[in-house]
């Protein structure tokens, strides 16, 4: 501070100056001035009284700055506070091993927990124990990702009842001294409730269902006919194995044994007494007793079982629900033995279809009687409308003024063309009336008006009683509303033809629709375009992210194919990650290949995913009708042909199909066919290839490689049928031929004296269809070879698609002694974590470094980075494809054990392979 700057002013001025340049040395630094001065030897005591103002002027000044970011912490904290307490969701603050820090009141609330014992409580505790594994992944997950989800996890809250949430974890910024430890917010999100009304929601659905198909089904039947198939029906609905219905006689002592289902009888042979003492009847009668719905789901359990009737078949669990007529139980209706426990959906839809199956056969003994039975009108779910002989309504049911919003009093004496929806011309309702008076009766689905104006529609049954003088007397129209009816059948129609996952069109309705178009083209003269594409690598994308971002993944794509195409166009989705495209009204091949290019462009831009960006590519292949095909079948096969052409030009391009593309495809079914038959006439051999130690200067191994002498067509390359095989699943058969056959060759060898590893390359077949582990087991002992000699090739993208199961075998392989070297390193996928967590003990580096290691410095590079990286882990390695002299020694100098190619040795035959070895000596 510049002494010339002292106040000198009056008091108050000298206050404010003095706080002034206090203010002034605290945002300069300058706190010692004054000590300075004296250390100098240039203070005196009139200054030092004046820098003892400024000094004091400081302190104050830092006193109100820190009371100041004292009050503003603590607004925060308050704000931080009231926020946290009054979420609406269960919050919570935990560390990555589950412990809860911190808690608001709804977490309180839904854990049943006072704060203080919430606190330090372990969170995985209150999940189920299966949803503790996932809970550690997705913690896992959210230290990588900064966040993760469990959806519909099983919570089990001390002291309370279990419930199905959704958790969310954020991970909190980590503090330097505590960055050892992630802490995550939590938040609990309960969907208990929405399961739970989804649920009920499909048992109504299927209840809704039986009841549409029982009453719709029930015309024309007689009562055991109609209590048969309301017997069948509550089977099916209910995945029981037995139904019956018995009758209750009305003095409510006896049991009518009734009628049994097509099923029970099928393997029971029950017989009937009209007056079976209920004192006897077993359990399944307990619904009598205790008038109302029973669930015995452990039959052998109870101790009152009681007597069955004789023939019974034997009883594991059941449902047996009471159907009343006022305080009389009238029916015993009850299904039985389904495979898991009955639960209370079971239980509504068999009393639905019982009460129903009761109002039904009255109804039926009433129009067959003639009589107006007034119970049934009273308790029927069906509207019931009576008119006299001219049509005037003279009785309706409440189920009529339900559905029809028109009370008793609204509709009586009217006609009931009052409900008349207008979408239906006069003759609709001639031909309606015409076969009632002709046959008695009719029956169909017609559209009606409630009293509101809303048009519905109802299935409607018209009878018509006659006197005994045999004159016209009533007709009795029966109807339900069938509104739920046409929405399900609705969705069954989408559900027929359209792709649930991205609702684009499913193969069927494509199918329906190229047909028109071709029918449309042949008369208009125009051309017809398909286009067949697939995602690139799309299970790659499934395998490392999953199924949820792979769907999502599918739906955008969806999404884009759509904007890539006219209204008058189809986008169908074949499954997986296959898609068609139909163009109608095509000019030209032209118009085919700018669509082909502008899908490749669309679907080629980043997606933007909920937790992911992505990239992917498409492979597409197109046909013209009618030069490539004239139906159908023929345009989808080969505009499938001509996807796989441009996938094996490089992915990533469109290919029209051309009749050599045809050929190929038949050569490689030809070569399928072939392969089966070859197998069985020992068509396949081996070749064996030297590996070369550089520095020992001798052979220590080989590698089998399967060749193929066909009879019919010659000598087939590798290159030409491992593709087909891995196709056609024939790899796994030819994978256990080489592994048998090489190993049976290299203890002939080491009983020679010749002790070499033998490399088998392994195929991911062989890990996802067939049981590797066991199959190699016993090839080793059936041939004695020390597992140590046996090498598995294994690619990178074998170690990635399914990580832990791929593990589990190798580790116990290896445990054997058997020994694991990675093939083609460098060629596949870029994340090397794997070679921490697999004992791999040889890199073998692809000949596309090797071709140009002298002249390509990029190689180079990539040859030497192997290298070293072998080194560090403690691995060998291998180059292939050397052909020169000075290849092998650029790759000795760079540190490479061995070596494999045509500068050593081709591939040799057993006996070829036999002189070398002789000659080595």
């Amino acid at each position: 501070m510049n002494r010339r700057e002292r106040p000198g002013g009056a008091p108050q001025e000298d206050d404010a100056k003095i706080k002034k340049l206090a203010l002034k040395a605290l945002r300069s630094g300058d706190f010692d001035f004054a000590l300075q001065a004296v250390q100098r030897g240039e203070a005196n005591i009139p200054d030092l009284v004046e820098d003892l103002k400024i000094y004091q002027a400081e302190l104050e000044v830092q006193n109100e700055e820190l009371r100041d970011a004292q009050q503003h912490a603590e607004k925060a904290l308050r704000r931080f506070n009231a926020l946290f307490t009054t979420l609406p969701l269960p919050a919570l603050e935990m560390d990555e091993f589950g412990v809860i820090s911190e808690c608001n009141e709804k977490a309180e609330e839904f854990f049943d927990l006072d704060r203080n014992l919430l606190r330090s409580h372990f969170f995985p505790r209150l999940l189920a124990k299966h949803e503790q594994l996932r809970l550690r992944r997705t913690i896992a997950q959210a230290k990588v990702d900064g966040d993760g989800a469990m959806l519909e996890a099983q919570m089990q809250p001390i002291g309370g009842q279990a419930v199905i949430a959704d958790i969310y974890l954020s991970m909190l910024p980590m503090p330097e001294t505590h960055a050892a430890t992630a802490h995550f917010a939590v938040m609990v999100a309960d969907q208990t409730q929405r399961l739970a009304q989804q649920v009920q929601l499909q048992v109504a659905a299927k209840r809704n269902t039986a009841l549409l198909e029982l009453t719709t089904s029930s015309a024309g039947m007689n009562d055991e006919e109609l209590v048969r198939y309301a017997l069948d029906q509550a089977e099916k609905m209910t995945s029981s194995a037995m139904a019956y219905a018995h009758f209750v006689n009305d003095d409510q002592e006896t049991i009518t044994l009734g009628i049994w289902s097509t099923a029970t009888l099928s393997h029971c042979d029950a017989s009937f007494d009209n007056h079976y003492p209920i004192s006897k009847a077993g359990v399944w009668a307990d619904c009598f007793r205790e008038r109302q719905s029973i669930i015995h789901n452990d039959y052998a359990a109870l101790t009152h079982k009681g007597g069955l009737p004789q023939g019974h078949v034997p009883l594991l669990r059941h449902v047996s629900v009471p159907v009343f007529q006022g305080d009389k139980v009238v029916l015993i209706f009850g299904v039985g033995n389904k495979e898991f426990a009955y639960d209370a959906g079971d239980v509504s839809l068999v009393e639905v279809l019982a009460n129903n199956l009761w109002a039904l056969l009255q109804r039926n003994r009433s129009l067959h009687k003639l009589k107006l039975d007034a119970e049934v009108f009273s308790v029927s779910r069906e509207a019931v409308v009576i008119t006299d002989a001219n049509g005037s309504i003279v009785s309706v049911n409440q189920a009529f003024s339900k559905i029809t919003g028109y009370a008793a009093a609204e509709a009586i004496g009217r006609n009931p063309r009052m409900l008349k929806s207008g979408k239906h011309d006069a003759l609709f309702f001639e031909k309606m009336w015409e076969q009632v008076l002709r046959e008695g009766h009719w029956q169909g689905e017609i559209w009606n008006r409630r009293k509101n104006g809303e048009i519905y529609p109802e299935w409607l049954g018209i009878t018509m009683t006659r006197d005994s003088a045999g004159a016209v007397s009533e007709y009795i129209g029966i109807f339900m509303d069938i509104t739920e009816h046409k929405k399900a059948q609705e969705r069954i129609e989408q559900l027929g033809y359209y792709d649930p996952l991205t609702n684009l069109a499913n193969r069927r309705l494509l199918s329906d629709r190229t047909k028109q178009a071709i029918a449309q083209a042949q008369r208009q003269k125009h051309m017809v375009g398909l286009i067949y594409l697939d995602l690139d690598h799309f299970k790659d994308i499934n395998d490392s992210l999953g199924h949820l971002i792979g769907d999502e993944l599918l739906r955008l794509v969806s999404a884009r194919l759509l904007s890539c195409v006219r209204d008058t166009d189809t986008v169908c989705r074949m499954g997986g990650d296959e898609f068609v495209v139909l163009l109608t009204s095509v000019t030209s091949a032209d118009n085919v290949a700018d669509a082909c290019s502008k899908i490749l462009l669309a679907l080629s831009e980043v997606y933007e995913l909920t937790l992911h960006t992505l990239r992917i590519s498409s492979s597409i292949g197109a046909s013209l009708y009618p030069a490539d095909g004239q139906n159908f079948d023929d345009l989808l096969q080969h505009a499938d042909t001509a996807m796989y052409q441009a996938k094996a030009a490089g992915r990533s391009n469109f290919k029209l199909f051309t009749e050599a593309m045809n050929q190929r495809v038949q050569h490689r079914l030809r070569l399928q066919t072939q392969m089966k038959k070859a197998l069985v006439a020992n068509e396949f051999y081996l070749h064996y290839q030297p590996q070369w130690d550089l520095e020992q200067q001798c052979i220590t191994g080989v590698e089998a490689l399967a060749r193929w002498q066909n009879r019919e067509l010659g000598n087939i390359p590798p290159g030409e049928f491992i593709p087909v095989a891995e196709e056609s699943n024939l790899i796994v058969a030819i994978g256990d031929f080489v592994m048998r056959e090489a190993c049976m060759q290299a203890k002939r060898w080491l009983d020679a004296g010749h002790r070499m590893g033998m490399a088998v390359n392994v195929s991911y077949a062989q890990f996802t269809r067939h049981d590797l582990l066991r199959s190699v087991m016993g090839i080793l002992q059936e041939t004695q070879l020390p597992p140590e000699l046996l090498e598995l090739e294994l690619t990178e993208s074998i170690l990635i698609s399914d990580p832990e199961q791929v593990l589990l075998v190798v580790d116990q392989l290896a445990a054997l002694g058997v020994t694991f070297s990675i093939d083609d390193f460098g060629t596949g996928y870029s994340s090397l974590s794997y070679l921490k967590r697999f004992p791999v003990h040889k890199l073998k580096i692809d000949q596309t470094f090797v071709r140009d290691l002298l002249t390509d410095p990029s190689d180079a590079v990539i040859v030497s980075a192997i290298i070293n990286m072998a080194h560090s882990l403690q691995m060998q390695s291998i180059a292939e494809g050397v052909e020169t002299l000075e290849q092998a020694n650029r790759l000795r100098e760079l540190g490479c054990q061995q070596v494999q190619g045509y500068w050593f040795s081709r591939p040799l035959l057993a006996t070829q392979m036999d002189a070398l070895l002789a000659s080595q000596r």
